[in-house]
């Protein structure tokens, strides 16, 4: 999943919610104090959603969705979303 900037100021998605199911929003939390810079790119994969084969989520390679939930500090969604 590569995230990007458009913005002209930096973008603060630490605590933030990164998930293939828009019901289950809460799947991958992204570290806290991460921020992506004006017009730069933030590249996740598969191996931050699932650590060790743990739970969490995988896309498919026959197409899949993913979706960018804003969270406060305790990881508690604030209402915007993008998928």
């Amino acid at each position: 999943v590569e995230l990007w900037n458009a913005g002209g100021t930096p973008a603060e998605l630490g605590g933030w919610w990164l998930t293939d199911d828009f019901g289950t929003p809460e799947k991958y939390r992204v570290p806290a104090g991460t921020t992506l810079a004006p017009g730069s790119f933030m590249v996740f994969t598969e191996e931050q959603f699932r650590p060790g084969g743990a739970d969490g989520f995988s896309l498919s390679a026959l197409g899949d969705s993913v979706y960018l939930f804003s969270a406060d500090a305790a990881g508690e969604l604030t209402g915007y979303h993008h998928g």
